[in-house]
């Protein structure tokens, strides 16, 4: 009994110091990719899954977490997610593998699931949705929004889009795909032409339990970001195209509470069970926990079932490993194991029984022991035909600089360096000022985004107070590009900072004057380093320097020149 207050004083101090994880512990930084010649592994996810929704079955093949194809169940047929994988797609003429695992996946929904209704939690997924433009914004110019959902389970949804409050029609379908962790994700898009008013928003509504999400796309509250020397109001504009890390940083937060109340209850659990006391006392301590298992509970009809394999191969297409899982309502329950040549479970606990009656039932199919023991060998046979074309495919980033609005910083000015449009995912951003590499905004992991469609995107950002005649460079290195990517930026100066001299000045004539053409303009330093010089070739008609200083140089035609003059801008 001396023991006892002791122990649990040991478990409550342990407990006390998991509150300074989150001051300790900093996420590492996105590490550049390495790019060698030596042979890389890629992995190949091939999921049927079943259940009682719509739609009741379906396949989803990925490569690299990249959806190639899935699988029309009514005409027998796989459909690629790009055009450029149709023939392909027309290779695999044997489907029968696909039936079996359709057919195991469909019994046990069937026969299995009504057996566990209401007997164990059913697994949910509330989807996270974001809307993003899948380039950087230029108004008038053609864009297409992403609308991605995350975090998807069950895989039954309907995605509608807005404008305005409006319904949009001739929307394209919903891409649907699973994903390593038993989950999955989806895309939807839609083509616009973007104004300055627009308001999107992507509804996601998840059937099964009615819960809806919506992301909304406002040009309003997207903070002008712009890349030239000096702007006006008929310029292109580029715009945040990616989320904020807000909501991720919230979900992280609620993930670490979350785990801190279960090892909270934990350890009260484990007082109370040292304690004697009456079986009323133990369900007051245990029916808060029962009330919060049974909110995940459903009507019929909730379940859903995988039947998984994967592929790991090299570059070359050399088979490295091969698996076969079975799994019902996010359980995994039994596996394949190479060495034993059988199904094997994989669950222990509340549906230990379930996993050694699936096991006994699947080692007892001499065909499938056969197709599985062959398992290794058929992934190079069956990926053989567009391998090599995978392993190889690239595509080049566009890389672009714009001012932004600072956020997490005291310095003055915020950059932002968006990179999209490549493949594969691997993207190393580094930043130079003056040519010295300096260090990007914070240190947290840089998030790639994936577009759905084979290419990815992603931002690197740059807090800084920049000098005037500073040149801030955004170095991107992708195995797509031949060559580093060097996107420049210079600092812009306010309009009150302009002063005319007037037409023709002497001061034009001296070597240190850059030289401009083609009705272009720069800005330099001269000798001094206390006037920047700005050489506009030909001079604007301006007759007072009050009208000079309140005007932009990008507003003029070649048409408002008729000679040349020099204008000097002091550097405050």
């Amino acid at each position: 009994m001396d023991r006892e207050p002791s122990q649990e004083t040991a478990l409550l101090r342990l407990l006390s110091f998991l509150w300074l994880l989150p001051l300790s512990w900093t996420a590492p930084e996105a590490p550049a990719p390495g790019w060698t010649d030596d042979l890389q592994n890629h992995t190949l996810l091939h999921t049927v899954y079943c259940q009682d929704w719509s739609p009741s079955v379906g396949l989803s093949e990925a490569y690299d977490g990249d959806q190639l194809f899935s699988f029309d169940f009514s005409q027998n047929i796989r459909v690629p997610r790009l055009p450029e994988f149709a023939d392909w797609a027309h290779q695999h003429g044997d489907t029968s593998n696909i039936m079996f695992d359709k057919g195991f996946c469909r019994t046990m929904i069937e026969e299995i699931g009504p057996q566990l209704e209401g007997k164990i939690p059913v697994s949910r997924g509330f989807p996270i949705v974001q809307v993003f433009t899948l380039k950087p914004l230029e108004f008038g110019k053609p864009n297409t929004l992403v609308c991605f959902i995350s975090n998807l389970f069950p895989p039954t949804l309907t995605v509608e889009w807005e404008h305005q409050s409006a319904p949009v029609e001739g929307v394209g379908p919903t891409f649907v795909s699973a994903v390593d962790g038993l989950t999955f994700q989806a895309f939807s898009y839609l083509n616009f032409t973007p104004a300055s008013s627009d308001l999107f928003s992507c509804i996601v509504t998840h059937e099964i339990d009615g819960y809806t999400a919506i992301a909304f796309w406002d040009s309003h509250s997207i903070p002008n970001q712009v890349s030239g020397l000096i702007s006006s109001p008929f310029s292109p504009v580029p715009q945040n195209a990616l989320p904020s890390d807000l909501l991720e940083n919230v979900l992280c937060g609620v993930a670490f509470g979350l785990g801190v109340l279960g090892i909270t209850v934990g350890v009260v659990l484990i007082i109370y069970s040292r304690k004697p006391c009456s079986g009323e006392q133990r369900m007051t301590v245990l029916l808060p926990l029962l009330l919060g298992l049974s909110l995940g509970r459903t009507g019929a009809g909730g379940f859903v079932a995988h039947v998984e394999s994967t592929c790991l191969l090299d570059d070359d297409g050399n088979p490295k490993e091969f698996t076969y899982c079975v799994s019902f309502n996010k359980d995994l329950l039994t596996c394949w194991d190479p060495l034993q040549a059988r199904m094997v479970p994989r669950e222990f606990g509340v549906l230990n029984g379930l996993a050694k009656y699936l096991s006994d039932s699947l080692n007892s199919n001499n065909v499938l022991i056969q197709r599985l023991s062959s398992g290794l060998q058929d992934c190079a046979v069956h990926t053989q035909p567009f391998w090599s074309s995978l392993t190889h495919r690239t595509r080049p980033p566009t890389v672009q600089v714009a001012r932004t609005t600072p956020f997490n910083t005291r310095e003055s000015v915020m950059l932002a360096c968006y990179v999209w449009g490549f493949y594969p995912a691997d993207v190393a951003i580094t930043w130079r000022r003056n040519g010295q590499e300096v260090l990007p905004h914070g240190t947290a992991w840089r998030v790639i985004q994936p577009n759905g469609d084979w290419t990815y995107q992603t931002v690197s950002h740059l807090a800084t107070t920049p000098s005037f005649g500073d040149t801030y460079t955004c170095v991107v290195e992708h195995i797509g590009a031949p060559e580093l990517i060097l996107q420049d930026w210079t600092p812009q100066l306010p309009a009150s900072k302009f002063l005319l001299l007037g037409g023709n000045s002497d001061y034009s004539n001296k070597p240190d004057t850059p030289h401009v053409s083609h009705h272009d303009y720069t800005i330099k330093r001269d000798i001094t380093k206390q006037l920047g010089v700005v050489l506009l070739n030909p001079v604007p008609k301006i007759h007072a320097i009050s009208q000079w200083r309140s005007w932009d140089a990008e507003k003029f035609s070649s048409d408002d020149f008729d000679a040349s003059s020099l204008i000097m801008i002091k550097d405050e």
